[in-house]
């Protein structure tokens, strides 16, 4: 182990500066995924939870075909991955760039009935004609109440990440009144961080080795604050534990919990592998300055001899 100078005045600048690291990843982490629209879109599609919705979906038809008597095939028949998919990807797009205070429009679930109230009318009217079933307002009724009930299988659904029912909480007015911190405090953490490793160079000038382990540790002990809980959050399966009924809302929660757990695991990964690196690079670059200059010595002695 290398002798350090000033060791008490950078171990306090390393300190500083490693917590200064550690608020400054959070933040980026935050702004590109958490405070990210695209982020949740990326979960829908990378997770797919499109595919589970629509088994879901299937399920669900099956089980009201029984009350109903329609097949589940005719709720089904209209539906399709793809629209699916552009729905959700829509009301997670929407109601993100709401919560984050970006548009006053409120997020609405902008999908298209038509095809599924027709099938249902077609298939009613045809069995009413088949069984001589008068049209009659009790008739009428029975059909605006199933394509009623119909949607309400469908609709609350599409709102995978529950990102629209957030939008329509208080949550939303704390989410715009302190998200745009989140920059500032990354700026902040920025320029602390530069200002701490001027210091360091400035009290370590003489001693350019010693700058270069402090960086690595710097670099391996904010990564491996981070590394730690990430990893044991991966490890364990943490988020399977989650007790969600929705088996759509559950792929779609811990997808994106998962997505940011292993961003952090690779992320930190590489700042720790660099800080070892630049640590060993530092003891490399001492033992062999180290040997030259005990080269030198014993060329000197054996010349004044």
């Amino acid at each position: 182990m290398k002798k350090l100078y000033n060791y008490p005045a950078m171990l306090i600048i390393c300190v500083l500066a490693c917590i200064s690291v550690v608020v400054g990843e959070v933040c980026i982490l935050a702004k590109a995924m958490v405070l990210n629209p695209d982020y949740y879109l990326w979960v829908i599609d990378k997770k797919n939870v499109t595919d589970v919705l629509y088994n879901e979906l299937d399920e669900a038809y099956e089980q009201l075909s029984v009350p109903t008597y329609i097949p589940k095939e005719v709720y089904m028949n209209s539906i399709t991955r793809e629209q699916l998919s552009a729905t959700t990807r829509s009301v997670a797009r929407s109601s993100m760039q709401y919560i984050l205070g970006w548009t006053n429009d409120k997020p609405v679930i902008d999908y298209d009935f038509t095809q599924m109230e027709n099938d249902i009318t077609d298939y009613i009217e045809t069995y009413s004609e088949a069984n001589s079933i008068e049209k009659d307002d009790v008739y009428y009724e029975t059909v605006e109440n199933t394509i009623e009930v119909a949607r309400e299988k469908l609709e609350p659904r599409l709102d995978v990440l529950l990102l629209k029912k957030i939008s329509e909480s208080r949550f939303t007015n704390q989410v715009r009144k302190y998200s745009p911190l989140v920059s500032a405090i990354l700026s902040i953490a920025a320029v602390v961080t530069a200002v701490l490793l001027i210091f360091m160079v400035i009290i370590n000038r003489r001693h350019i080795i010693d700058i270069i382990y402090w960086v690595g540790t710097i670099l391996f002990v904010s990564g491996g604050l981070l590394l730690i809980p990430s990893l044991y959050l991966s490890l364990t399966n943490y988020f399977d534990g989650f007790i969600l009924s929705d088996p759509t809302i559950y792929a779609a929660m811990t997808g994106a919990l998962y997505g940011i757990v292993d961003r952090m695991v690779m992320v930190n990964i590489i700042m720790c592998c660099a800080g070892v690196v630049f640590i060993i690079f530092a003891q490399i670059a001492h033992s062999i300055r180290k040997s030259e200059i005990k080269r030198r010595r014993e060329e000197m002695e054996s010349i004044e001899s």
